[in-house]
């Protein structure tokens, strides 16, 4: 069984993380039976926790510093711009903190054997031309609470590790880093989730 989990990471510990695990249970060439799980977290032991059964990690939050220490901006940073995909520099002043936090919960994580790898959710939505609602209705959930931004972006980072799971990815790449995007064709895969319980 594949377990595989999404963080939305937030910068600080008393700001809100969304989480979001995807647990396959069977899967064959049109069919993908799996549960979805997601809530909210804040501390890093939490995080840690909830991810502690997990194969893969999807973190949404840059996982490198620059290869210049008096730059901002990674060269994947550049690079995720100059293709159209708008992220914040690395080192910029409201990111800074997200990650140095990020880069610490990557070393426990890879400690644990788990694969760490950086995402973007909005960049994956804008990839796969879809929206948070959209995501819902491939996945045919119909929740009684409203799932929250953050933990909606935990689920988008989540179908990221899932598309990684699959090669169903596509990488932006520099020196100073390695970004995952889900390739075009994943927009088919999403609805042979069978989402059995959430």
């Amino acid at each position: 069984m594949t377990i595989i989990a999404g963080v939305d990471l937030a910068g600080i510990e008393k700001n809100r993380t969304g989480l979001a695990k995807i647990r396959i249970i069977d899967s064959d060439t049109s069919n993908i039976i799996a549960s979805l799980v997601y809530k909210k977290a804040f501390t890093n032991s939490d995080i840690l926790s909830f991810c502690s059964d997990a194969s893969i990690v999807a973190i949404d939050s840059p996982l490198t510093l620059p290869l210049n220490e008096n730059d901002m901006a990674r060269e994947l940073d550049k690079e995720m711009t100059k293709r159209g995909f708008r992220v914040f520099p690395a080192l910029f002043s409201g990111m800074k903190k997200l990650t140095f936090r990020a880069i610490e919960l990557k070393e426990h994580l890879l400690s644990k054997g788990k694969k760490v790898i950086e995402v973007h959710p909005k960049s994956t939505l804008k990839k796969l031309g879809i929206t948070h609602s959209e995501i819902l209705r491939y996945l045919k959930i119909h929740p009684q609470n409203r799932i929250s931004k953050d933990e909606m972006d935990a689920i988008v980072c989540a179908l990221t590790g899932l598309a990684y799971f699959l090669g169903e990815v596509e990488t932006i790449e520099a020196e100073d880093g390695i970004l995952y995007l889900p390739s075009s064709s994943f927009i088919e895969v999403i609805p042979m989730l069978q989402i059995v319980n959430y």
